[in-house]
């Protein structure tokens, strides 16, 4: 399960389920829903210095913008990555949510934290360069270069 914990009260969403049922945002509130994550992520702004692992969470992952995004996990491991390059910033709006459905995916598919947070960001880079909220068409043919990338990184 993941958490994803927004800047403002009321802005949590859960991705993730347990025993196969998926629950409402409504049910949960952000501290109930932490406790329950295995990974929870979080914008650095929504975080008191320095940012504490919810109980029971394995990992913390705070973004940072365009500053990229760091990890904190249970067991005191740290990973930091830079954001990726973007053509160009027309709109950040989305960013956030991109970067945590690479982050997601990466979960579900049992890669590493770190690989998780590197497709997020080569996503993020991708929305931020179109205007609004909805992803650019071309968001899957992004996640298919990074796969094919990865592949043939040894």
């Amino acid at each position: 399960c993941v958490c994803l914990a927004g800047a403002t009260a009321g802005a949590t969403a859960l991705a993730g389920g347990w025993g196969g049922s998926w629950r409402g945002v409504a049910e949960w509130d952000a501290g109930q829903a932490a406790r329950r994550a295995d990974i929870v992520i979080a914008a650095a702004d929504a975080l008191g210095e320095p940012p504490a692992l919810p109980a029971g969470a394995h990992w913390l992952v705070v973004t940072h913008g365009a500053d990229g995004a760091s990890a904190h996990g249970r067991d005191r491991q740290h990973l930091d990555r830079p954001a990726m390059p973007a053509a160009c910033v027309a709109d950040t709006t989305g960013a956030g949510d991109v970067y945590a459905a690479g982050l997601v995916h990466g979960a579900m598919a049992g890669w590493p934290v770190g690989r998780g947070m590197d497709l997020g960001a080569a996503l993020a880079a991708r929305q931020v360069a179109v205007p609004g909220p909805v992803p650019p068409p071309d968001l899957a043919g992004v996640a298919a270069r990074f796969h094919a990338s990865v592949a043939q990184t040894p």
